[in-house]
């Protein structure tokens, strides 16, 4: 029996790790990405060290590190407040933060090696084609022109809150979150040498928790989270320069 074409809807981390391991076993994949290119903002670059020692039993990370697109070796650190650490049992675990751009970039170059596999850039999968109760298609657009990707297995990596669960007939259970959070990006090409050389997590009590992670690239990401919904904060700039204070201290 041979294997027949996979899809693949959504370019990032998992789709693109998923579309390597099919196409380095020589099964057809396409993978259907709406972005025109790996060039855009994630939240988070930190892999844990279980990932990081996948990573390196693939020999992806050792391309990543001469392509000085990781930083290994990165501790998470937990305080209460700004100064008080945090100690959970067990050895400290060091993970690494990797340009989540450049391993997409890393990976979609792996996979063209293969014949059987092809990516489709700037295309939008608008819902699932079902007949006789199994999904045999993608309904799709690309420069205003609908088409369609079919294939014999669909493997949805778009997104949790995918609209295609839905159309696909699969149910989702939604769990009520006590907490939003907030991501902030900060550039510090011109002073690279202050960002800290790990991931700072400061609890501050009822649920207030700044998370301070430096990236590639030479930025600062921080999470702001609290109890509530922060949406209307995002409109209030006074009170989120108020707030980010907060953080600013905290990493100081």
């Amino acid at each position: 029996m041979t294997a027949g074409r996979v899809v693949v809807v959504g370019g990032g981390p998992a789709g693109m790790m998923m579309a390597y391991q099919l196409a380095s076993n020589g099964i057809d994949v396409t993978v259907v990405e709406r972005h025109p290119d790996f060039n855009r903002e994630f939240r988070g670059e930190l892999l844990q060290g279980r990932v990081v020692e996948h990573l390196e039993r693939a020999g992806l990370m050792k391309v990543l590190l001469e392509r000085d697109l990781a930083l290994p070796g990165i501790e998470r650190r937990m305080f209460l407040g700004t100064s008080r650490p945090v100690r959970v049992p067990g050895p400290v675990e060091r993970g690494a933060i990797v340009s989540q751009p450049g391993m997409l970039a890393l990976l979609d170059d792996l996979c063209s090696s293969h014949p059987s596999y092809r990516i489709e850039f700037g295309t939008t999968v608008l819902d699932a084609v079902r007949e006789n109760g199994r999904v045999v298609a993608m309904r799709t657009r690309r420069d205003g022109m609908e088409g369609s990707a079919t294939g014999d297995l669909f493997i949805v990596c778009n997104g949790r809150n995918s609209h295609l669960r839905k159309t696909s007939g699969l149910e989702t259970q939604q769990f009520e979150t006590t907490a939003d959070a907030l991501w902030l990006r900060f550039d510090f090409s011109d002073a690279p040498q202050v960002l800290p050389k790990a991931l700072h997590v400061q609890m501050f009590g009822k649920g207030l928790v700044v998370v301070l992670q430096p990236t590639t690239g030479n930025r600062l990401q921080i999470a702001y989270s609290e109890p509530g919904d922060l949406r209307e904060l995002r409109k209030n700039l006074p009170e989120l320069r108020k707030r980010d204070r907060l953080a600013r201290a905290a990493w100081s």
